[in-house]
């Protein structure tokens, strides 16, 4: 959440800085500011799965 919020300030500094604040036009912003947040989701998404698969493997039955 903490980078989402920083994007979104970072989003609209630029907007206010360009003057687009009531203009229905695209942001001048790069795709690379949301590099970040998609490589914390990626993360947070990957140990997630590894806490599935482990869960699932530990309590599996044995019979």
């Amino acid at each position: 959440m903490m980078v989402a919020a920083l994007t979104e300030r970072m989003r609209l500094r630029a907007v206010r800085e360009s003057g687009l604040i009531h203009a229905k036009t695209t942001v001048p912003l790069s795709v690379f500011v949301l590099v970040p947040q998609f490589a914390l989701m990626g993360f947070a998404e990957m140990l997630v799965e590894v806490g599935r698969w482990s869960s699932s493997t530990t309590r599996r039955r044995r019979g």
